[in-house]
């Protein structure tokens, strides 16, 4: 179902973060924006540890750590579209947790 619905970016501009990969889902309703599945974001580890330690909801979960990167999962904070819609089950059965994404997480070099 990935394949059909969701695509990705990749953004390896500089600022905060050093790059990320961003999954979106793209809704059967064309007036609806594509929303955010999952986020891979890469910081370095000082960083890391500044935005971890701020104030208020996290900026997502450490995945792992490597090389003086750390690697962050970001999720939705909930299902973005109309309870019951075709979207709202498709983003439902779509989503992943962090326990299925850590598992399938690597860090290649």
């Amino acid at each position: 179902m990935w394949d059909e619905r969701v695509s990705f970016t990749e953004d390896q501009q500089p600022g905060s973060h050093l790059s990320s990969r961003v999954f979106r889902y793209a809704p059967r309703d064309t007036t609806v924006r594509p929303q955010v599945l999952l986020g891979i974001v890469v910081y370095d580890s000082a960083t890391w540890a500044r935005l971890s330690a701020e104030p208020g909801p996290p900026q997502g979960d450490s995945l792992a750590s490597a090389g003086g990167q750390v690697f962050v999962a970001g999720f939705p904070q909930s299902n973005p579209f109309a309870e019951g819609s075709p979207d709202y089950r498709t983003f439902d059965s779509l989503a992943v947790d962090l326990a299925r994404v850590r598992q399938g997480f690597r860090v290649l070099k």
